[in-house]
């Protein structure tokens, strides 16, 4: 199609858009002033937003697309936060417009490789941290441990699931590194007792983001043909590091502490053996 067609056809399409959006706002803001009714303006968003999926749908483009999505949500976002309507405490109001604005990036997400054919796996990393950080504003008492190990966990899984995916090295590593990371810390001084001693609270923390090395291993084998053994290296000097600290900061509950290790360590050979079945069915 020549370049002249392409150009107006695009054209075409942002003026019916503007045209469409100008009488769009011009009724809903006659009948706000009759109404004296400020969800019109909320309104006038989810609308804007509708037409802009429309038009990303029907011209199968992925900007107008993202664009619209985002603008509807952002309306339920500023309903949900500011509207008189929803009688709720100031925390949980902010706590439901973060999770609205998020959920929007996963639908982007959704509906691109549904409808347009394209995965852009780069829209988890706003929207599962957004959501997380808002259902951690619904449902907690939102302290800052809290909110930090809703964001590593949620960025954790978005690069894990982008990583094996895709079938990238760089980024499964940091997804497991910062899942185990703000899981350490939180399991370590999220307590709000002060009897685990200091050094206690350090062990728990080495040996959980010592699995996280573990982990690293056992899903390098969805990328190369073979386990990758080197992150057990730096998994056994840490996890050994961490369970003597732990073991000297608070030696009555040594036993309990290494089964619950135990445990999780049985977990993460389980998914070994799966993958190593894995790669015997591909021979």
């Amino acid at each position: 199609m020549p370049r002249e067609i392409v150009s107006t056809s695009k054209r075409n399409d942002m003026l019916t858009f503007v045209g469409i959006s100008f009488i769009l706002i011009g009724v809903l803001l006659f009948f706000d002033s009759i109404l004296a009714s400020s969800v019109i303006l909320y309104f006038i968003l989810c609308c804007l937003g509708a037409i802009g999926v429309f038009f990303g749908l029907r011209k199968k483009r992925f900007l107008p697309l993202m664009a619209g999505v985002i603008v509807f949500f952002s309306g339920v976002s500023f309903f949900f936060g500011f509207s008189k309507i929803i009688h709720a405490e100031n925390i949980v109001r902010i706590g439901l417009a973060l999770l609205s604005f998020g959920i929007s990036w996963l639908i982007v997400f959704i509906i691109s490789t549904l409808f347009l054919k394209t995965k852009k796996f780069w829209l988890l990393l706003p929207g599962m941290s957004i959501s997380a950080i808002g259902m951690t504003f619904v449902f907690s008492s939102t302290t800052f441990l809290e909110i930090m190990v809703a964001l590593t966990s949620s960025l954790s899984l978005s690069l894990l699931i982008w990583g094996l995916y895709k079938k990238k090295l760089g980024l499964i590593i940091p997804s497991c590194l910062v899942g185990s990371s703000g899981l350490g810390v939180f399991t370590a001084w999220g307590s709000t007792t002060n009897e685990v001693h200091p050094l206690a609270r350090v062990g728990i923390m080495l040996v959980i983001f010592a699995l996280g090395w573990v982990l690293i291993t056992v899903f390098s084998r969805r990328v190369t043909s073979e386990f990758m053994w080197w992150p057990l290296i730096p998994a056994c000097v840490i996890g050994v590091n961490g369970l003597g600290l732990y073991i000297g900061g608070n030696p009555s509950e040594a036993g309990r502490f290494l089964g619950n290790t135990g445990k999780i360590t049985l977990i993460i050979f389980g998914l070994y053996i799966l993958l190593l079945r894995r790669g015997f069915t591909k021979q």
